[in-house]
Formats: C-alpha cells, structure tokens, sequence
C-alpha cells in the first residue's frame, strides 16, 4: 500500500508451479526461452520508467507548489516594505511640518 501512495505500480505476484502441477507436453527451447525473458525485461523496464514518470510529476507539482507561496510571500514583504516607507515618509514630514511652527 505505501508503494501505492508513491506513485509506483505493485508488482505482478509471482507464481510458483509444483513440478507435477507442469503440463508433462510443455517445454521451453532455447529461443521460447530467450523470446519469455525479453518480455518480461519488457515489462520490468516500462514499470520503472512509468515510476520515473510519475515521480517527476510530483516533483513538478512540489516545485510549483513552492515556487507559488514563494511568490506571495516575496509579495507580501514588498507590501510590507511598501508601508514602512510610507510611515517613514509621513513621519518625517509631520516633524518638518511641526518644526516650521514652533
């Protein structure tokens, strides 16, 4: 299940065969042998790049997750910023102002 939250796909579950649960009348030459290991190297290796896949969309979803409260948090040091020079600014003209009436 926690393979499941990753975004991996759960294996297939092996199957083991009792010798005499094997059909007598099967067998695997050389090249049937060769073609049943191709396939299943096959379908090893689009598990793994469908794994990679969604491993790098989750890493682009966290990333522009971040990249979005980065934003608003360099938008709200720039408001804050923005009144602390306007306070400033208010507060020195207010003791200019009241220095030219005394």
């Amino acid at each position: 299940m926690d393979d499941q939250k990753h975004g991996r796909s759960k294996r297939r579950p092996k199957v083991n065969y009792l010798t005499q649960d094997w059909p007598e009348n099967v067998t695997m030459n050389g090249p049937m042998f060769a073609q049943y290991a191709l396939e299943i190297e096959k379908e090893d290796f689009e598990n793994e790049v469908m794994n990679m896949c969604s491993t790098i969309k989750l890493l682009v979803a966290a990333r522009r997750k971040t990249i979005e409260k980065l934003v608003a948090s360099a938008n709200y040091l720039d408001s804050i910023w923005m009144r602390c020079r306007v306070s400033k600014t208010m507060g020195t003209s207010v003791s200019v102002v009241g220095g030219g009436l005394t």
